[in-house]
């Protein structure tokens, strides 16, 4: 298995949390939490996640995979108005620049309500197949399943570790449990395109000045009208992420100088595109993560250096 301590798609539950709270003034990023009747609301049941990292020479040095899938838990339910432990604007609030959110992360606890006390992990069989047009990924089933990346440990998890030539982006995949069931009937795991970084150059090391609000700049081939696709960028070092910023995939983030005393001087940082969908399975949620995202090194500067 290849084995990574930066995370960044867990952190994304944190950060959604803030739009449904009462400090979200702009409905134009809300994410799931502002739409009462959406699956994400249900109570957990586990998660299906594809994920890109590519390095400063723009290629794939690793792929992600992880499945998981639970029929009970306590708590039950995530409360989705809690805000994060920090979190402000990302961009000016207006018509053209929604409201985004950077959120501390370092406290290890991702989810909005923490561990769950207790959780009880189906058996959906031998595998959890994922298949798109000319692909084919089959992930095996562990007992337990011990996920260095996201450092957590499952019962039951389905892992396989592939070569990051072998996952075409841009697509739509389709999940199937061993057992037959088709997860994603009513809505697909999404895997974003490659995208081109304006600014900065994650090629080389990204001087940020720890005094001025520092943007990002991107283009990208995704749908327009996709509401569950977003833009992160995500700062930390050996010890993981630190700063986990998200906002509408408009092209442009403005990650605010507030932040950068919680990150350290220098260490890595991603950016990319994260797709997260949601389906209803026996009344319980599954969320569909797919990622597409570079990383690069960055170091903090002085206006004075």
């Amino acid at each position: 298995m290849k084995r990574t301590v930066h995370s960044i798609a867990s952190a994304l539950l944190v950060t959604l949390a803030a739009c449904g709270g009462e400090t979200q003034t702009d409905p134009g990023f809300c994410g799931h939490a502002c739409r009462p009747n959406d699956p994400i609301n249900l109570p957990e049941g586990g998660e299906v996640r594809l994920e890109i990292v590519r390095d400063k020479d723009g290629e794939g040095f690793e792929i992600r995979t992880h499945a998981y899938f639970v029929s009970d838990q306590t708590p039950d339910a995530r409360p989705w108005n809690r805000d994060p432990k920090f979190w402000q604007t990302t961009v000016e609030v207006s018509d053209e620049n929604p409201m985004g959110v950077c959120a501390d992360v370092s406290s290890k606890t991702l989810f909005p309500n923490g561990l769950p006390e207790s959780r009880t992990y189906a058996d959906v069989g031998e595998t959890v197949t994922l298949t798109t047009d000319g692909a084919e990924e089959v992930l095996a089933r562990f007992e337990p399943f011990d996920d260095n990346v996201f450092n957590n440990v499952h019962d039951i998890g389905y892992y396989k570790d592939i070569d990051p030539d072998e996952v075409p982006l841009d697509v739509e995949w389709d999940v199937e449990l061993g057992d037959g069931t088709l997860v994603t009937e009513d809505e697909k795991l999404y895997m974003p395109p490659k995208y081109e970084m304006d600014f900065p150059n994650l090629k080389e090391t990204v001087l940020i000045n720890r005094n001025e609000d520092f943007p990002l700049t991107w283009t990208d081939d995704a749908p327009d009208d996709d509401p569950f696709l977003y833009g992160f960028t995500a700062f930390g070092d050996a010890l993981g992420v630190r700063i986990f910023c998200i906002g509408p995939n408009t092209g442009v983030m403005v990650v605010p100088s507030e932040v950068f005393p919680a990150i350290p001087p220098a260490g890595w940082m991603q950016h990319g595109l994260l797709s997260h969908r949601v389906v209803g399975i026996d009344g319980r949620r599954v969320d569909l993560f797919g990622v597409s995202c570079d990383e690069g090194a960055y170091s903090l500067t002085d206006a004075s250096e």
